[in-house]
């Protein structure tokens, strides 16, 4: 649009400065009317909905090693040195089958004896006691006094009592002997031996480490908060690998460790799931979280400077609110939002640029 001003030489300078400087904003307003209703025409959508809050499962994933039930560290009860290895690391071993001996030379001597004392001990028994009968058919006719009898029969017990003691010294030194062999408790697999043939070994050192190969568990260590949704035989969700399968709790520890305040939880592995000691698992431990919004990641606004926040219309008010992000979940982000339990808010979810004027940062 042209126009066109005639300025009369007659007007004075200053007058037709005004007239100008006025003219300029007339014409920059109309511009401005004109960029503005076309910018509204331009306008991102705004998008809005209403949002209850809900609980949800939060799952934690905490990874634990495999260990088997049954381990041990065997010792010898004997003292001695290892004069046979009859299994190797690794070897899958039944439960009874001999893993080591242990050469003493003072058990065999001893146990010979032993039963040498008892062989002699049984024959004066026997003598003394044929003696005794004797003597008490000779009693009856008066041809020996009740002194030479009491002391027969004195000593058919203290011989009877000595046999019993040599017995039982018999018995224990053959148990010695028999601790000259360290059988396996239990069937399992042989992790470490510790000592080899010709090593002198004390009674009760340490000399051969067992690892049971049917049943094992895994234990966990877990913060206050996740252990008060656990109890006792619950069964939770585990992975190795691609596998998944099921575990459930066995022990649960009612103190914390002093120096991580975590606590230990022990779970139990089904047997066929092929997992060896020593390898990782990962169990979930759900954990429900009540008063929470699922909305549209769209709806979240995080600059780096100010706390995640969202647009909420209340009364027909656009308002700002801060939000605690809880985790993301099927496209969608979990917040919560400081509202009364249970209240329904309506959140704005696109076009919200359009709410924050240029150059402004909305303050929470």
């Amino acid at each position: 649009m042209k126009q066109s001003f005639i300025l009369s030489h007659s007007i004075p300078w200053r007058v037709q400065a005004i007239f100008i400087v006025l003219l300029a904003v007339v014409m920059l307003s109309a511009c401005q009317n004109d960029i503005n209703s076309n910018q509204s025409a331009d306008d991102a959508h705004v998008t809005s909905a209403d949002y209850s809050p809900k609980t949800v499962l939060k799952l934690h994933k905490i990874s634990a090693f495999v260990q088997p039930v049954e381990y041990a560290q065997l010792a010898f009860q004997v003292s001695g040195r290892i004069s046979q290895q009859h299994v190797d690391i690794g070897q899958e071993v039944n439960k009874g089958e001999a893993l080591l001996e242990v050469y003493n030379p003072g058990l065999a001597p001893q146990i010979e004896r032993i039963q040498g004392q008892l062989e002699a001990n049984q024959a004066d028994l026997t003598q003394t006691r044929a003696e005794l009968k004797r003597n008490q058919s000779l009693s009856d006719i008066q041809a020996i006094s009740q002194n030479q009898l009491d002391r027969l029969d004195s000593r058919v017990k203290q011989l009877k009592s000595q046999q019993e003691a040599l017995n039982a010294q018999l018995k224990a030194a053959k148990n010695n002997f028999k601790e000259t062999t360290l059988s396996a408790p239990f069937a399992g697999d042989v992790t470490d031996i510790l000592v080899k043939p010709g090593t002198m070994v004390k009674a009760g050192q340490a000399v051969i480490e067992l690892s049971g190969t049917n049943i094992f568990e895994a234990p966990l260590f877990i913060s206050n908060e996740l252990l008060k949704h656990l109890q006792l035989n619950k069964n939770l969700t585990a992975h190795h690998d691609s596998a998944t399968f099921t575990v459930s709790v066995k022990e649960i520890s009612r103190s914390a460790n002093p120096a991580s305040q975590l606590f230990k939880v022990l779970v139990s592995l089904p047997p066929e799931t092929g997992i060896l000691a020593g390898e990782k698992i990962e169990v979930s431990i759900p954990e429900p979280i009540k008063n929470v919004y699922q909305l549209p990641v769209s709806a979240v606004i995080d600059d780096g400077i100010n706390e995640p926040y969202v647009y909420v219309l209340e009364s027909d008010q656009v308002k700002h609110k801060a939000v605690q992000i809880i985790g993301f979940y099927d496209n969608q982000i979990r917040v919560r939002i400081d509202q009364p339990q249970n209240t329904a808010i309506t959140v704005i979810s696109e076009g919200q640029s359009t709410l924050t004027p240029p150059g402004k940062n909305p303050q929470p």
